[in-house]
């Protein structure tokens, strides 16, 4: 509850700093970022379960994982690893959601900088509203992540399997 002033510049710095890492994000991985868009976009239910499956998996397993000295440098790879998929996803998902903000204002397809730092600065900017940030951030880094890892880190578009007929 403290200053409206310093909360202010706080989302603010924030902002910019979020901006800064999806704009370097857009210069490593432009094809992982584009492939897991679109499995965001087309597998959007997949994409939220296997989300919440690894999610709980890596709230569950790592700490017990971590107990174990054998264990302590796999689960610190392994939480490297998940911290990696949810930059991604969470990029991945600003961007799908500049891209629908921005198709709806009248440009038919903006660029991916534009999209992604449209997406991040309403992610970010959404962050600051109680009760609904965090909810907010963690909807968005769940599908992501689902995504993330449905399309294997953006290497492979997700083809789900078609159904077996016996």
């Amino acid at each position: 509850v403290g200053n409206p002033l310093v909360r202010a510049a706080q989302l603010a710095l924030g902002c910019l700093v979020v901006d800064l890492l999806g704009m370097l994000l857009v210069l490593l991985a432009p094809h992982p970022l584009q492939v897991t868009g679109r499995a965001l976009q087309s597998h959007p239910w997949q994409s939220l379960i296997v989300g919440l499956l690894a999610g709980l998996l890596g709230l569950v397993g790592l700490p017990v994982l971590a107990i174990t000295l054998i264990g302590l440098p796999l689960a610190a790879g392994a939480s490297l690893l998940l911290l990696g998929a949810l930059a991604l996803g969470l990029g991945a998902a600003a961007s799908v959601l500049g891209q629908r903000l921005l198709g709806g204002v009248g440009s038919r397809r903006a660029r991916p900088t534009l999209s992604l730092t449209t997406g991040l600065l309403i992610l970010t900017l959404g962050t600051g509203v109680p009760c609904l940030g965090v909810p907010l951030l963690a909807l968005a880094g769940t599908w992501g992540l689902g995504a993330v890892l449905l399309t294997r880190f953006g290497r492979t578009p997700f083809q789900p399997a078609p159904p077996r007929v016996l």
